[in-house]
C-alpha cells in the first residue's frame, strides 16, 4: 500500500465511534467499568472525533505542498527491448514474470514511486515514469519494440496509453489488460484486438472447480467451462457492435446468448445420459435401423 494511503488509514484508524458511548454506559451499568473511567474514556473518543477532521485537512494540505515535488522518471538504460510492460502490479507481475522467466528482453514501467522501490528490494529491475509520455516510451524503445502489455489498473489512463501508442508507435503491437466489460468495449474500439479481462479467466475456473466439488466428471465440467467461454465472448463481441445502442440492447444479447448456452448444455446433458445408459455401442433404436458403428451418432458442432 503506498505511503498516502497508509497516512490517511492511520488517521482513520484512530478515530472513536459513537457505538463507544454506548459500551461504556452499558459497562458502567453492569458495574464493570468505574465511572471515573468511563468518564476518561468518553472524553478521549470525543476527542478523537472531533480531532479527525482537523487532521485530515492538514494532511491534504500537506500532500498538495509536497505534490509540486514529483520524482523525476529513471533513465532507462535498457537496449532494444522485445517487450514493454505498463502497469507492474498483480497482472502485470504475472504476465512479466512468465516471460522474464523465458528469457525475454523486457522494460516495466511503474508510476508508483513506493511499488518500484519495493520491486527493487526483490531485484525486479522496474523503472518509474508515466507510459503516457511519448518521451519515456521512445527511451524505453518502443520505436523497435515487438509488444506493449498494457496493464494499467486505472480504464483511463489505459485507454490513453492505447491512444498514445496507436498514433505515435502503431508498429507496436498491444495486449491489453481489460478491468471490466465496459473497458473491454472501450480498448476493442481503440484498435486493441484481444483485451483480456483480468479475473474471467480465473472466475471460470472456480466455477469448474465447483462443478467438480459438486460431483460432476472432471471432462464434462471443463466442456461446460469451455462452452461458456465461447458464448460469453460472443456475447461481449455483440455488446461492442452495440456500443452506441441503448442498454435495452445490451441485454437482449445477454438473454439471447444465455439461453442458447443453457439449451446447448441440456443437450449435452441428455447426450451424456445416452451414453450412460447404452455404452458407446449406439442405441437399441439405432442398432435396429441399420446403424452398427461402433461410435454413438454424431450431434451437430456449435
Amino acid at each position: 500500500m503506498p505511503k498516502a494511503q497508509r497516512r490517511w488509514f492511520a488517521v482513520l484508524l484512530g478515530q472513536g465511534s459513537e457505538f463507544a458511548f454506548v459500551v461504556f454506559g452499558a459497562a458502567q451499568m453492569a458495574n464493570v467499568l468505574d465511572p471515573e473511567w468511563a468518564k476518561a474514556l468518553t472524553l478521549a473518543v470525543a476527542l478523537s472525533m472531533a480531532a479527525t477532521p482537523i487532521l485530515l485537512v492538514l494532511l491534504t494540505r500537506l500532500e498538495q505542498s509536497g505534490s509540486g515535488q514529483e520524482r523525476e522518471a529513471d533513465e532507462i538504460d535498457e537496449e532494444q527491448p522485445r517487450v514493454i510492460i505498463a502497469g507492474f502490479g498483480r497482472y502485470g507481475q504475472i504476465a512479466g514474470r512468465l516471460l522474464l522467466s523465458s528469457g525475454v528482453k523486457m522494460v516495466i514501467l511503474d508510476h508508483d514511486p513506493d511499488h518500484v522501490d519495493t520491486l527493487r528490494k526483490f531485484d525486479m529491475k522496474v523503472f518509474y515514469g508515466d507510459a503516457t509520455r511519448v518521451d519515456l516510451l521512445e527511451s524505453a524503445g518502443a520505436a523497435k519494440a515487438e509488444v506493449l502489455i498494457n496493464a494499467i489498473d486505472d480504464p483511463q489512463t489505459s485507454l490513453q496509453l492505447t491512444a498514445l501508442v496507436k498514433e505515435h508507435f502503431p508498429t507496436l503491437k498491444i495486449i491489453a489488460r481489460a478491468r471490466d466489460v465496459d473497458h473491454y468495449i472501450q480498448l476493442r474500439q481503440a484498435g486493441v484486438e484481444a483485451p483480456e479481462r483480468e479475473t474471467f479467466e480465473s472466475a471460470l475456473k472456480s466455477g469448474r472447480m465447483t462443478l467438480e466439488a459438486l460431483g460432476l466428471g472432471p471432462y464434462e465440467a471443463r466442456e461446460r467451462a469451455d462452452l461458456f467461454r465461447r458464448f460469453n465472448e460472443r456475447m461481449v463481441e455483440e455488446m461492442v457492435d452495440m456500443a452506441e445502442e441503448d442498454d435495452a440492447s445490451f441485454a437482449a444479447a445477454y438473454k439471447r446468448t444465455s439461453a442458447m448456452l443453457t439449451d446447448i448444455i441440456n443437450e449435452d446433458r441428455n447426450h451424456l445420459s445416452i451414453i450412460q445408459r447404452h455404452g458407446w455401442q449406439g442405441t437399441e433404436e439405432g442398432k435396429h435401423s441399420g446403424n452398427t458403428d461402433d461410435e454413438p451418432e454424431a450431434r451437430p458442432t456449435t
